[in-house]
């Protein structure tokens, strides 16, 4: 392989390990990258999501950064999950509209 591929897909690397993860929580469960997420039986949502981004930080071997849509309680909300399991606010949760009442969710259905 020529140096110069090697280079630019080392470069693409980093560009997409940079960008968010976008995680939607909603009144049906949760998606991460669009990807469904089940709650696992007597465990929050929340949890399961953490648990689920805790092993894409091990699994990459860097932080993983997401930014969390709760369409339940209407918040976004800025978070790093480190390889360790821990969990920080990277910037402040702020409201974007109403907790979703009946038929107002963009849950996909």
């Amino acid at each position: 392989m020529s140096r110069l591929g090697r280079e630019k897909r080392e470069q693409q690397g980093a560009v997409l390990a940079a960008a968010p993860l976008d995680v939607l929580v909603g009144p049906g469960g949760a998606t991460v990258g669009g990807v469904p997420v089940g709650a696992v039986p007597g465990e929050e949502i929340q949890q399961t999501v953490l648990n689920h981004l805790h092993r894409i930080a091990l699994a990459t071997g860097h932080p993983v950064h997401v930014t969390v849509r709760d369409e339940r309680i209407g918040y976004v909300v800025a978070l790093l999950i480190e390889r360790d399991g821990s969990s920080r606010f990277t910037a402040e949760p702020h409201r974007t509209a109403p907790p979703a009442g009946v038929g107002e969710t963009a849950w996909p259905t």
